[in-house]
C-alpha cells in the first residue's frame, strides 16, 4: 500500500519516535555496529586497493 508523500524516510522517522514506545518498532540490528563494520570494510577495500595500484 503506497500513500503519496509517504516514503522510506518518513516511515523512518515514525518509527524511530515510536521504538520508544512499542518493542515490535525497534531496530534489529544496533547503527553504530553497522557503522563500525561498514567503516572497517571501507579500510580493508582502501588497502586492497592500494596493493592492487603498480608503481
Amino acid at each position: 500500500m503506497d500513500f503519496k508523500g509517504v516514503g522510506p524516510v518518513t516511515v523512518n522517522i515514525f518509527l524511530g519516535e515510536l521504538r520508544r514506545l512499542w518493542e515490535s518498532a525497534a531496530l534489529q540490528n544496533q547503527f553504530p555496529d553497522f557503522e563500525a563494520a561498514l567503516v572497517k570494510f571501507a579500510i580493508e577495500q582502501r588497502r586492497k586497493k592500494k596493493r592492487q595500484i603498480p608503481d
